[in-house]
């Protein structure tokens, strides 16, 4: 077994063994989209594959980043598509491979396969990323949520939310600008959000049409979201990826996106984000911690899916291999980090 950098003359068979692993997740089989993710500015991948006798049997790929770690900046990377066939070392191998020369290493969406791993390497993992809910008291939401089994503090009255408008649609952020989210004074612990970064994750990947807004007041304030439509129906949900804005003006915000985003066929907004102060102010401006609504909430929408959806993330940190303890929830990490937000068939 052998594991190389990835060869453009391999991606046909790379595409096959995608097709097989990620079935749900056609995106990944376009080049256009691969590229965008793992072609470095050097033109190499970033991306290494494992082979056999047979072909390739498994595959990571990770995204190079800055981090603000405890108010400092440090080099890293995000990890995905990590996959391994043989049930050996090999995903392991990869995984050493992949990380070699990147000292900071963050993981979504963890497989009931890379979870063990990191475990057995006794690196930090949480078993979830906190989802915060606002469901929209529209007809179209009825069909999927029995309104009785709800107390009014489930849904927003947009009424009762200031209709100052503080932030205004951009098409793209200012690349020398950080974005990163303040946290008790100093940058909130993640990737670090550049306008350059956020261009690359929001801007220019294909296939996705995100909408950015940004406070009026504090341009380095702002939100990612974009409408996903209910695959089979003309309802819809609006899934935010990013918000970095104040508990002064998010009521403000939530209202004017209420008003010029959702629409009479939209049934929750939702927004994933580990940040406790973040969470706070979500739950003032009339979100609800998904774990604290009794009634199933679908996750996942394209095929609708009622199933619990958690993702695991994992934060490895030097010095590596020791025992230790994370607080997830000083660190800002959303669905909208690497590719987890993502179109599905």
């Amino acid at each position: 077994m052998s594991i190389h950098r990835l060869k453009i003359s391999k991606w046909e068979e790379l595409q096959k063994l995608f097709t097989k692993v990620y079935p749900n997740n056609p995106l990944i089989r376009q080049l256009d989209h691969f590229n965008w993710q793992y072609l470095s500015e050097e033109k190499q991948y970033n991306f290494f594959v494992s082979f056999n006798k047979e072909g390739i049997n498994g595959f990571i790929g990770y995204v190079p980043c800055n981090l603000w770690i405890n108010g400092k900046i440090a080099s890293g990377c995000m990890l995905q598509h990590w996959t391994s066939l043989p049930k050996d070392i090999t995903g392991l191998r990869l995984l050493n491979k992949a990380v070699e020369n990147l000292d900071n290493r963050l993981l979504l969406g963890l497989s009931s396969e890379s979870y063990p791993i990191c475990q057995s390497l006794k690196i930090p993992t949480h078993d979830s990323i906190e989802r915060y809910v606002l469901i929209l008291p529209s007809a179209a939401a009825s069909k999927y949520f029995n309104h009785n089994t709800f107390t009014n503090n489930y849904f927003i009255d947009n009424s009762e939310l200031s209709k100052t408008s503080v932030i205004e649609a951009v098409y793209r952020f200012d690349d020398d600008i950080d974005y990163s989210v303040l946290h008790n004074g100093n940058y909130a612990n993640g990737v670090r959000r550049t306008g350059k970064y956020l261009n690359w994750r929001y801007i220019d990947i294909p296939s996705h049409q995100y909408k950015v807004f940004v406070s009026k007041t504090c341009p380095t304030m702002y939100c990612v979201l974009r409408k996903e439509q209910i695959l089979g129906s003309d309802d819809n949900v609006v899934r935010i990826t990013e918000w970095t804005f104040d508990k002064a003006s998010s009521a403000c915000a939530l209202s004017y996106i209420i008003d010029n985003i959702a629409d009479h066929q939209t049934i929750l907004i939702d927004f994933y984000c580990t940040l406790s102060s973040l969470g706070d102010t979500m739950t003032k401006i009339g979100f609800t911690l998904s774990s604290n609504i009794k009634e199933n909430i679908p996750a996942l929408f394209r095929p609708l899916n009622y199933i619990k959806h958690d993702l695991r993330v994992a934060i490895d940190l030097p010095p590596h291999r020791r025992d230790r303890t994370i607080d997830i929830h000083q660190w800002y990490i959303t669905k909208g980090d690497s590719d987890m937000d993502r179109l599905k068939v």
